[in-house]
């Protein structure tokens, strides 16, 4: 349970700094690329908070089913944040399936 709160404790932190860049500075897109690690590790402190999961962290038999889980979490994870990133990307230069007004 530890590790799931050290996760969460950096995914917040990956979190605030990504929406102080974004609020603040208005460097959107440098904190739409911070925010992919803080998905990743937000998706880690789920995977570890189950306790089944963690059971699979201590059988040696299962480490290899519990990696290719966690694989396959922060892969998507990574994917769903850059199709996101590659959606506001093309808004702002105009390209998206919507006009750039409709999210104004």
């Amino acid at each position: 349970m530890k590790l799931a709160f050290v996760c969460l404790a950096i995914a917040t932190i990956f979190t605030v700094v990504s929406k102080t860049l974004q609020f603040k500075t208005y460097r959107i897109l440098i904190s739409n690329i911070i925010a992919i690690p803080g998905a990743v590790f937000y998706g880690l402190a789920i995977m570890f908070s189950i306790p089944q999961f963690r059971s699979w962290l201590i059988i040696p038999a299962e480490h290899l089913k519990a990696g290719i889980i966690v694989a396959t979490v922060c892969g998507v994870l990574v994917l769903i944040q850059l199709i996101t990133l590659n959606a506001y990307t093309d808004r702002q230069r105009g390209k998206g399936p919507l006009p750039p007004h409709f999210f104004e």
